[in-house]
């Protein structure tokens, strides 16, 4: 069933009625009272105050729910005498009703105690009387249930949950019937609970499709906000087993019905809404569909800002919750001050509620350090992401201990980062362990669920396959990431938005690590590159600083190859001053041999940390000038002085510092001009060129890919390269206006793609976006009809 606008307006007009009956006969049961009527009104008057104290909280009025049911307790506490037929049962009920304001006002262990309560009154009347209070019963331990996962009682929580079931199925034997709203509440509190992921989603499942079907029996929508929060939970079920675009589509009913419901009544329905959107946030970006999971959390963190503001005991888990998820995705879109800046909040938050019920957001906490750390390798932080990591570790290893099949994954996920943060360090040896478990842990969940965990496995993989790459085990790191790129390029086959970032990733390792063997790198740096533009394009402001990496990637493939040791570029080109034997005579300049070693720790692995390694370049270039070198000997060391730079802007690039970077670069591409060093200044000018393009400089970008072109234009074995920077120098002319020369580069580029077998999709996009601006709407749809 489809839950529309008049349904929504049906629900909360019921709600108002019901409400307002409820306070009529509790108003009247006021004025019995003060007449001294027999007890037996007094026990139907409590029941009317737990029935309107519901009714308010089904509408958002948390503290007039609270007043009503705490009246209803004191007046059956003061009663009880163990004797008055009915007394325990209306006393549970109001207890129950307790459990669930006190919960929905943030007071937990208040909850938990009301609702254990509950529990324990009813156990002997459900026993003596099953079809009287079993029912009951049940429904106690579905709320009982519900406040045990919120104190972090895991595993005691879903056995009550399955005892709620297991009775309410008793009652429902029938098929679908009035009772069947009390076993979709049970089912959906056990699919909350539950963490084996096959048995929660069939419980979740179960819980929609009971609510979809109930108008059938009542005739009408009585249970649209039920069935709102059934998705949500049910969406977070598909998510777990990897069936993100499932996952997203519940998350997406459920943020419609709650929409509708809060345009009517939003105190009622906001923060419903904002949780909903948080939870669809959660399941869009796994997807990678960024943007839209940007605007959900968005959306969700104004709520929950207006919520926590105006009732901070309330709402401030649901407020950790959203920056926790806006943190996430912002680090996933590239933009780690943001992300860092919610994470820090969130982190706070978090504690500050551990702090109020110890342990419970344990696992919280681990989440936020996780995207914590990311955050900080973003900014170039890689130490400080180091000690999170490393904190992080120990942590998941507890709780792991504590329940495997919950956390075993999570502690995979540490370990997986804490390898990369020791690789990135140049600490590749101690990386090699944690990199390896990871691995092994997620290898043994592959072997049962490989759809549901290869995108993890396959994260694993490639750092493990640069590791060991790293370590001089060249061909067993080259085999993991061969086999890393076929299983990527398996799923992104169906899932292109979820696994093309991956996929290309996974690419750019295995050419850089087949050029440090001396293969051709070439295709697998194409590729990435061509990935990378087309999620660029997907998803406009993220990926760009990886899309730079692996433009630059493919540079160093195809131009950068000739200044490595042992490396011939293609086609036998030595250059056009016989580059490569000339490099040989590095070593005649004394310690100009430093630079050549410390490349080779570049491709090795580095054993010191990019500041350490620029250390090392600057001894190494002051010891190759030396005024006194002459001939062939100044000739190389003026060559290996200007590698100094280029390897140094490599390292501030990696650092974050750009400007730094720029200016190294500059110094390089001075020195290849004054020594015709052809090839290493066409390299200069490309990197230079995407540097400035990023930022912002574009009128120097296009000067430097221009340069960088007429020099590939002059060698042979360069198409690659010369391909790249037509395509580049027509997207700067188009972004300056100058739409003619963006024309003649964009059929240039295209010439030159079609003659090396490249995807000209982003081409054709650019030469029609071209035609588009100069008034030429047939010839762009022509172009864009064009098969590949």
């Amino acid at each position: 069933m489809q839950i529309s606008r008049d349904d929504a307006a049906w629900y909360v007009d019921h709600l108002r009625m019901e409400i307002s009956a409820a306070a009529a006969v509790v108003e009247q049961g006021q004025e019995s009272g003060s007449s001294g009527s027999a007890a037996e009104d007094h026990i139907d008057f409590a029941g009317a105050l737990v029935k309107l104290g519901r009714l308010q909280l089904d509408l958002g009025m948390r503290h007039e729910a609270s007043a009503a049911v705490d009246d209803a307790i004191r007046l059956l506490r003061s009663m009880r005498d163990g004797s008055r037929q009915g007394l325990d049962a209306r006393l549970a009920a109001a207890q129950e009703a307790s459990a669930m304001v006190l919960a929905r006002l943030g007071r937990r262990t208040e909850a938990l105690e009301a609702a254990e309560e509950a529990v324990s009154i009813l156990r002997r009347p459900a026993q003596d009387d099953p079809k009287s209070h079993e029912c009951s019963l049940a429904d106690a331990l579905s709320t009982h249930a519900r406040q045990l996962g919120r104190l972090g009682h895991g595993r005691e929580a879903v056995l009550v949950a399955a005892e709620a079931v297991e009775v309410h199925r008793r009652h429902a034997v029938a098929g679908l019937n009035s009772h069947s709203a009390r076993l979709a509440y049970s089912l959906d509190v056990l699919g909350f609970l539950e963490t084996d992921a096959d048995r929660a989603l069939a419980a979740s499942q179960e819980a929609v499709t009971l609510y979809q079907r109930l108008p059938e029996v009542t005739g009408k929508p009585l249970f649209v906000a039920d069935l709102a929060r059934a998705l949500r939970n049910h969406a977070f079920n598909l998510l777990d087993l990897g069936r993100r675009n499932e996952a997203a589509s519940a998350a997406t009913q459920a943020v419609t019905i709650y929409r509708d419901l809060a345009a009517i009544e939003a105190a009622a329905f906001d923060s419903y809404l904002a949780d909903a959107l948080e939870a669809l946030a959660q399941c869009l970006w796994p997807g990678g569909r960024l943007r839209e999971a940007e605007a959900a959390i968005d959306e969700a963190l104004g709520m929950c800002r207006r919520l926590a503001q105006s009732d901070p005991e309330t709402f401030a888990v649901d407020l950790a919750y959203a920056l926790a998820t806006r943190g996430t995705v912002l680090a996933v879109m590239g933009r780690h001050d943001d992300s860092l800046a919610d994470t820090q909040e969130a982190m706070t938050a978090f504690q500050m509620l551990n702090e109020r019920f110890v342990g419970v957001f344990d696992s919280e906490i681990a989440t936020t350090m996780l995207n914590q750390a990311s955050a900080l390798v973003g900014l170039g932080r890689v130490p400080a992401a180091l000690e999170v990591n490393t904190r992080l570790v120990e942590l998941r290893r507890r709780m792991a201990a504590a329940d495997p099949g919950r956390f075993r994954v999570s502690l995979a996920a540490a370990l997986m980062n804490l390898g990369k943060d020791l690789l990135s360090l140049g600490r590749v040896a101690e990386a090699l362990d944690p990199t390896q478990e990871a691995v092994e842990l997620l290898g043994g969940l592959m072997e049962r669920e490989p759809d549901r965990f290869a995108k993890e496995y396959g994260l694993a993989s490639t750092n493990l396959g640069v590791v060991l790459a790293q370590l001089g085990r060249a061909e067993q790191g080259m085999a993991v990431m061969e086999k890393t790129v076929a299983t990527y390029r398996r799923l992104a086959q169906d899932e292109p938005l979820a696994f093309e970032p991956d996929l290309a990733r996974a690419l750019m390792n295995l050419a850089v690590h087949l050029a440090k063997t001396g293969r051709h790198a070439v295709t697998a740096a194409t590729e990435a590159v061509e990935i990378f533009r087309r999620v660029v394009t997907a998803n406009p402001g993220a990926f760009t600083d990886e899309l730079a990496m692996a433009e630059r990637n493919l540079a160093f493939a195809t131009l950068g190859a000739i200044a490595m040791p042992g490396i011939t570029p293609p086609h036998g080109e030595r250059g056009s001053e016989g580059l490569i034997e000339k490099r040989g005579k590095l070593a005649a300049a004394g310690d100009s041999a430093g630079v050549e070693a410390i490349l080779q720790e570049l491709r090795q692995g580095r054993p010191a940390n990019p500041a350490e390694l620029l250390r090392m370049l600057s001894g190494v270039k002051s010891a190759l000038a030396d005024e006194n070198l002459t001939g062939e000997t100044a000739w190389a060391a003026a060559g290996a002085r200007a590698m100094s730079d280029v390897v140094a802007a490599e390292l501030l690039e990696e650092m974050g510092r750009r400007a730094a970077a720029i200016a190294s670069l500059e110094a390089a591409r001075e020195a290849f001009t004054t020594i015709k060093d052809d090839p290493q200044l066409a390299r200069c000018q490309f990197d230079l060129g995407r540097l400035y393009r990023s930022e912002d400089r574009l009128a120097d970008a296009e000067a430097a890919f221009r340069n960088a072109g007429d020099i590939l234009s002059r060698l042979a074995g360069f198409d690659e390269p010369a391909a790249d920077c037509e395509y580049v120098l027509g997207d700067i002319y188009f972004a300056l206006g100058r739409h003619a020369e963006a024309e003649r580069r964009y059929h240039s580029a295209r010439a030159l793609f079609g003659r090396l077998g490249r995807d000209m999709t982003g081409v054709n996009l650019g030469l029609a976006q071209v035609y588009m601006a100069t008034g030429r709407p047939q010839e762009a749809l022509e172009l864009l009809r064009e098969k590949e």
